[in-house]
């Protein structure tokens, strides 16, 4: 099939962001579980957001989310998340915001990041004050 034929992205394990800055290409993805992430956000906020700009992740929830809970993709979005797994069985204010989020655009299930996450150019103090 011609599906075969395409490749968009190649999974790749995140070891680290030197790791990923000095051996990963822009069509390798990352996966990375949500309290992962947070603790990324959290300690190294800026690193995240750079290794955003030139690398896909994708977010999924955690294991412990048994009841199918959904996660709040907005602090991932905001971090240039590119992709946030989300349980669509599951009806709840995150929910809303992800399928409010998309809803711009016509729909088509991309939205464009702002420029001062996907610009290498531009630099976000994330530091405490």
């Amino acid at each position: 099939e011609l599906s075969d034929l395409v490749n968009v992205s190649q999974a790749k394990h995140f070891h680290s962001f030197q790791h990923s800055q000095e051996n990963d290409r822009a069509c390798h993805m990352s996966s990375i579980t949500e309290n992962k992430a947070l603790d990324l956000i959290k300690h190294q906020a800026g690193d995240f957001i750079n290794h955003n700009k030139r690398q896909l992740v994708k977010i999924y929830p955690a294991g412990g989310r048994v009841d199918s809970s959904n996660m709040d993709p907005h602090l991932f979005w905001a971090a240039g998340c590119q992709i946030v797994a989300m349980n669509y069985q599951t009806p709840c204010d995150q929910m809303d915001l992800n399928l409010g989020r998309f809803r711009q655009n016509g729909g088509c299930g991309y939205v464009l990041k702002p420029e001062a996450i996907r610009k290498d150019y531009l630099k976000i103090d994330t530091s405490k004050a």
